[in-house]
């Protein structure tokens, strides 16, 4: 892009004195203004965005850490899991140049529930349940006694 600011004491380049400026585009070399109309990712882990005037530009990219014991790290709740002295630091890379990993878009990541854990506890809790009514069954078995007491008087 060309600016020509003018020339002092003499009125040449840009005005802009109490009427409208004479900036004007004499030609264009680039491409046309647009916004930012869809993002994609790729398998090296690139965020694509598309914008309306029919270009793509890489955004920005995902990294990945790697850990050598990663049983090690530590579960913060919610599926996410924080780095502890047992996993070891994280080495950092992206997909498909510094780690040899790939990124599938849109997939979904398949179910990473324990479900031997999840059924033992469902069953400790059914326990827990039961013994609780068992206690306000005999609560209610001792009240009812106790209401029909002969009265001593």
């Amino acid at each position: 892009m060309t600016l020509n600011p003018g020339t002092v004491n003499a009125i040449t380049g840009l005005t802009g004195f109490a009427e409208v400026s004479n900036a004007a585009v004499a030609n264009q070399d680039g491409f046309q203004a647009g916004t930012l109309s869809s993002v994609s990712i790729n398998s090296d882990g690139v965020l694509v965005g598309t914008f309306s005037n029919g270009q793509t530009q890489n955004l920005a990219q995902v990294a990945l850490a790697r850990f050598s014991n990663p049983a090690g790290l530590q579960d913060m709740s919610a599926n996410t899991f924080e780095q502890s002295a047992n996993s070891g630091q994280a080495t950092i890379g992206f997909a498909g140049s510094s780690d040899p990993s790939s990124i599938t878009a849109g997939a979904l990541e398949n179910s990473n529930v324990d479900i031997s854990n999840e059924f033992t506890q469902m069953i400790i809790t059914e326990r827990a349940y039961q013994a609780d009514a068992q206690v306000i069954s005999t609560s209610n078995t001792m009240m009812a006694t106790v209401v029909n007491l002969p009265s001593q008087g």
